[in-house]
């Protein structure tokens, strides 16, 4: 509509102005949909973390969950060795891992 209301001697320049804003009104969109779906994932992880009896509190706090990150089973154990997490809490958190959907 915009090309055929212009004047021809514009019609390129209005052509290529419009594909520019849609790329830019795609690129934008994908964003905030990333954005929001990360938001999403990482409140089903938190919320799945903290409704599990195993992993306590105290636990939780040795692992830094402000700065949550989607990390494979593998690194997930690696960070929690460096835990006092016993056994039974590592595969609980593998488990919460992996229910999410997150796991590589």
């Amino acid at each position: 509509m915009l090309v055929t209301a212009s004047p021809k001697e514009l019609a390129g320049d209005v052509g290529a102005l419009r594909g520019t804003t849609q790329n830019l009104a795609s690129a934008v969109g994908t964003a905030v949909a990333g954005a929001l779906l990360v938001g999403l994932l990482s409140t089903v992880a938190l919320a799945s973390i903290a409704a599990s009896p195993q992993l306590t509190p105290e636990l939780q706090a040795q692992v830094d969950l402000d700065n949550i990150n989607f990390v494979s089973n593998d690194r997930l154990e690696s960070t929690l060795t460096g835990t006092d997490a016993t056994p039974k809490q590592v595969a609980e958190a593998v488990r919460v891992n992996t229910r999410r959907g997150c796991a590589h």
